[in-house]
């Protein structure tokens, strides 16, 4: 006859699992419930079951570290998965309003973090093209020096003629 003396031993467990054990969206938690006693390997589990793991590893204090080894993605996919599971701290989402994506550098996630220095980027590009051509360099010189086509080149060159000639009839104006 089986004791009770066994449970003593048991670690205890991180969360406990609904009582449905299909929630919303398909969500496996007996799956979930398996993983977290390393019953299971994390290849088998879903998407939203690898939040939902990730997210009651995190709730226990679990360094986000080794919570990324136990779901087997690498660091920062578990911040992704913890920021789709709402349970990061204010701080450490995007900045970007209505974003709610984990924050990669500079305050921001990593879809806008790579759009702000694309925008650099084509900003400083755009800046040398214009002083370049200010110093009397042709549009084939010039996309040579910027690593763009002549037809790039002559767009930005018409576009800033465009807006300073349009600044210049607003002032007169």
């Amino acid at each position: 006859m089986p004791t009770d003396n066994h449970l003593k031993d048991a670690p205890s467990r991180p969360w406990t699992p609904p009582a449905d054990p299909t929630g919303p969206g398909g969500i496996d938690f007996i799956a979930v419930e398996r993983l977290l006693d390393n019953d299971i390997q994390p290849d088998a589990l879903s998407r939203l079951e690898l939040r939902e793991a990730a997210a009651a590893l995190y709730r226990t204090g679990t360094p986000v570290k080794e919570l990324a080894r136990r779901v087997d993605v690498h660091e920062a996919a578990a911040y992704e998965l913890l920021a789709d599971a709402g349970v990061l701290p204010p701080d450490q989402y995007c900045t970007i309003n209505d974003c709610w994506r984990a924050r990669r550098g500079h305050g921001l996630c990593q879809r806008h973090l790579e759009w702000e220095r694309r925008e650099v980027a084509r900003s400083e590009r755009e800046a040398k093209a214009l002083d370049l051509a200010a110093s009397g360099l042709s549009p084939e010189q010039i996309s040579k020096a910027v690593h763009r086509s002549p037809k790039w080149v002559t767009g930005v060159l018409s576009s800033y003629a465009t807006h300073r000639d349009h600044g210049a009839m607003e002032i007169a104006a």
